[in-house]
């Protein structure tokens, strides 16, 4: 998770140089699907650039819906702006 978060880092710092008008650079992390923390999310998120967006698929890698407690405890857990997306 730190390497990710350093990447994704180092590639937002770029391309916020760049192209400062662009939309800010989101990262799929490796656990994109699961609910609550876990050490990788706490790792991803203290080192994840405050520029960085998270993308997030809900509970479950196609879930029919997403809750309010769900995504609350998703922006509990990598503490960045979240993208929701649909998996397929």
């Amino acid at each position: 998770a730190r390497a990710q978060a350093r990447v994704a880092g180092a590639l937002a710092r770029h391309l916020a140089e760049r192209h400062p008008d662009a939309a800010p650079l989101s990262v799929l992390p490796t656990e994109f699907y699961q609910d609550g923390a876990t050490d990788y999310r706490t790792a991803l998120a203290a080192e994840l650039d405050d520029r960085v967006q998270v993308a997030w698929t809900g509970v479950g890698v196609v879930p029919k819906k997403i809750t309010g407690g769900e995504l609350a405890g998703a922006r509990a857990a990598f503490r960045h702006p979240l993208v929701t997306m649909d998996n397929y």
